[in-house]
Parts: structure tokens; C-alpha cells; sequence
């Protein structure tokens, strides 16, 4: 009764204003400051206005708005740690203007027993607006509704993927949603191991590949080297598994520029020089035999 009696007192004020936090009743309000985050301009620990219990199970939130077309979101933080405020309650777009209320706003059943802050923002058209309560979330509930109501030119629609999953109870609740946004998030790079495999199959397929280029090298080289008779073995090949640098492994030939001397061999492969051939000695006897019957008939022609 003391808000709505605050809330009519103030209402030639709300003409101009944004909006009235009645329930649970604000720590503070000053329609200039209501810009400034966390609290609308006042100290978010200020609890010499008075703590209000909220069972977890639910609790009643209240406003009077000015705003024809709004999006309300509902967080809260520990005393302790004013700073780290959470989500409550998914967010709600509300249309109309005058009273809004949602009847059992949960809260967090971990918190039990502790001093908190409620926080509630307004995404207007002029801004972020900002609003704070000082809370203790306590068992049970819902709290009675009082004088929740709502103007019949107002409605109300809570946007989808936006807070916790009402109610909040329990941490263990906190971890499911945390897993749940690890889930969203595999899902997004579902897309990429696509990519990926296409490389892995080339890559299988690689040594194959490579193995055929170097049996093509083998081939060529060895129909080159065929009139040298320079190898006296065959290359050994090393066996290769799958892998994306089993090429680095197969032993190849490789070509020596023309004019540049024999060609040469990498690793893994044998090459034996040539022995040297034994004297022959046939061709210099021949040689003398034709000497000395030369000289013979030179000499009968000279006694003729």
C-alpha cells in the first residue's frame, strides 16, 4: 500500500518520467540518474531502507511505466559482490503503459539465506534505465501477489534464448545451463570438420601419389642409364604407411642435368663404381707384325 500510495504521489512526475519500481520496493529513485548503472544513481549496498524476503520459489515484480514499448531484464547479485550481477529471468518485452506486474519472479535457491540485491533495466527508447532492491531470498513461496495487476492496454512476451530457464533453483540448475551453452556452441562449428576431412583424404592419399611419381622417376632414369651400366643394384624402396609425409620417406632418383657427369642416386639405394678392365694387349702386337712388314717391302722395292 505504501508504494502505490509513493507511486500516485509521484504520478505527475511520471509524466515525464520512465518508470516506478514498486515491488519489491526500490532503494532509490531519481528519475535523472536513472541512466546510471547499477543502480539508478544510489548505492547498491544501501539497505537503510529496509531488506525484502524473497521466496525463491517466486516472487511479485511491479512497475508503473511510461514507455509504450520496452524490454525488462531481471538480474541479481550477492551483497558480497555487487559487481557480478546475473540473470534471473529471461527477458520480457511488455507494450502498453501504466501497471506491470509479473506475479513470481523466481529467485536463486544456492542464495538461500543470503543478502543480495535485485536489479531490474528497462531498454527504453532513450536508454538503459536502471533500478535496484535490496533482497534476501529465503525458502518457500510464491510471496502472495498483493495488488499485482496489469492495465488492460498492456502485454506481455518473454523473448526466447534471453536468461536462465525459470525458475532458478539450484546451482546444479546453473551448471545445465552452462552445459546447454556449451551445446549451442558445438552445435555453431558443426560446419567445420567438413574443411577438415577434405584435407585428411587428400592426405591419405598422398603417398599413393607419390609413391607412382617416384616408380615414373625409377623408370626414366633407369632407360638413361641403361648404356653406362653405371648400377649394379636396384634401389631398396623403404615400406611407407599413410601419413601426410610418407613421400619424405621413398627413396627416389634423381636426374643429373645433361653434361653434368653420371647421374646420382638418394638415399636408401646402392651404387657401385665400375672396376677397371683388364690390359689388352692385341691391338699393340697386331701393330708391330704390320711395322715390320712394311719396312720389308720397302726395302725389296729398293733393290728393284
Amino acid at each position: 500500500m505504501l508504494s502505490k500510495l509513493i507511486a500516485i504521489a509521484s504520478i505527475s512526475s511520471l509524466a515525464r518520467a520512465h518508470y516506478f519500481l514498486q515491488s519489491p520496493p526500490s532503494i532509490g529513485f531519481d528519475d535523472v540518474k536513472l541512466t546510471e548503472t547499477p543502480c539508478g544513481g544510489f548505492d547498491a549496498t544501501d539497505r537503510s531502507g529496509g531488506v525484502t524476503e524473497w521466496p525463491v520459489s517466486g516472487f511479485p515484480f511491479s512497475v508503473i511505466t511510461t514507455h509504450l514499448d520496452v524490454i525488462w531484464t531481471f538480474k541479481a547479485a550477492l551483497l558480497s559482490d555487487v559487481s557480478n550481477f546475473i540473470e534471473i529471468y529471461p527477458n520480457v518485452r511488455q507494450t502498453g503503459i501504466s501497471e506491470f506486474c509479473l506475479p513470481a519472479l523466481p529467485g536463486v535457491e544456492a542464495w538461500i539465506g543470503q543478502d543480495a540485491v535485485f536489479q531490474v533495466v528497462q531498454q527504453a527508447p532513450d536508454g538503459y534505465l536502471y533500478q535496484c532492491s535490496a533482497i534476501k531470498f529465503v525458502s518457500g513461496g510464491p510471496a502472495p501477489t498483493g495488488d499485482c495487476s496489469n492495465s488492460t492496454s498492456v502485454r506481455a512476451s518473454i523473448i526466447p534464448g534471453t536468461g536462465p530457464r525459470p525458475p532458478v533453483q539450484s546451482s546444479s540448475t546453473t551448471t545445465r545451463r552452462s552445459t546447454t551453452t556449451s551445446i549451442s556452441s558445438t552445435t555453431s562449428t558443426i560446419p567445420d570438420p567438413e574443411p577438415t576431412e577434405e584435407p585428411n583424404t587428400e592426405s591419405s592419399t598422398t603417398p599413393a601419389t607419390t609413391a607412382d611419381s617416384s616408380t615414373h622417376a625409377h623408370e626414366e632414369i633407369t632407360t638413361t642409364m641403361e648404356p653406362t651400366s653405371m648400377l649394379t643394384e636396384e634401389p631398396t624402396t623403404v615400406p611407407t604407411t599413410h601419413h601426410s609425409n610418407d613421400h619424405t620417406d621413398i627413396p627416389t632418383y634423381t636426374p643429373t642435368p645433361s653434361g653434368s657427369g653420371s647421374p646420382t642416386v638418394s638415399t636408401n639405394s646402392t651404387t657401385t663404381l665400375p672396376t677397371a678392365p683388364p690390359a689388352y694387349t692385341g691391338t699393340a702386337s697386331a701393330g708391330k707384325s704390320i711395322s715390320l712388314l712394311t719396312i720389308f717391302i720397302a726395302i725389296v722395292v729398293c733393290l728393284l
